[in-house]
């Protein structure tokens, strides 16, 4: 029988840990089994448009990256987003994702008026996108402070589509933000009833413990 490679990467582990090597080895076996295994909503949505395939190909790398917010390559993610936008300058999702990339690194350096002009325009061309509205929640919370209008578009993008998990975790920092700790935690293990594996979310977690 004809042996096959289907995964290899280095690891950097301090000899000195006990397990130190097994444990990064399975908690990245873990990250990669989820990303592949599991189809996330906006990648359903996605794949029932009657859209070009190089673009559709292009805009689920784009959201594998955006998923566990791996900042070390937000420049592929960007020119996987802009080959999108290329081929499908009117596609609604695209738009949505995109905006969401701006927010990514959830720094005070995030364009976060770029990234509501982008959402706004992708509401324009569909009003159900929920990716876009979790954009200008995060927008009114870290820019404006709006703390009732930010829960108005988390509580609409639920309304829309209650199994992603994204608009549960800013929902669950806008509660935390509020003091509403109880409630706060709810939110973040909705999210993580949708998505177990993300490092970022169970991070939320532990802010809000």
């Amino acid at each position: 029988m004809s042996k096959e490679t289907r995964w290899t990467e280095n690891f950097d582990v301090s000899p000195d840990k006990e397990l130190g090597l097994e444990t990064s080895i399975a908690a990245r076996f873990a990250r990669l089994f989820s990303m592949k295994m599991v189809e996330y909503d906006d990648e359903k949505f996605a794949k029932t448009e009657n859209i070009d395939p190089e673009a559709l190909n292009a805009y689920l790398s784009a959201r594998k990256i955006w998923r566990v917010r791996d900042l070390g390559r937000v420049s592929e993610m960007s020119l996987l987003l802009k080959r999108v936008n290329e081929r499908e300058p009117n596609w609604a999702f695209a738009k949505s994702a995109n905006a969401e990339s701006l927010l990514m690194d959830d720094f005070i350096v995030t364009n976060y008026d770029k990234a509501e002009t982008i959402a706004n325009k992708a509401l324009e061309m569909d009003a159900k996108q929920f990716g876009a509205l979790t954009v200008l929640g995060q927008v009114a919370v870290n820019r404006d402070w709006q703390f009732a209008a930010a829960e108005n578009y988390f509580k609409q993008s639920i309304e829309l589509n209650p199994n992603y998990a994204s608009t549960y975790n800013e929902y669950a920092k806008l509660l935390s933000y509020q003091r509403n700790f109880a409630e706060a935690e709810r939110m973040a293990k909705k999210d993580l009833e949708i998505e177990p594996f993300s490092q970022l979310y169970h991070t939320t977690l532990c802010e809000i413990y």
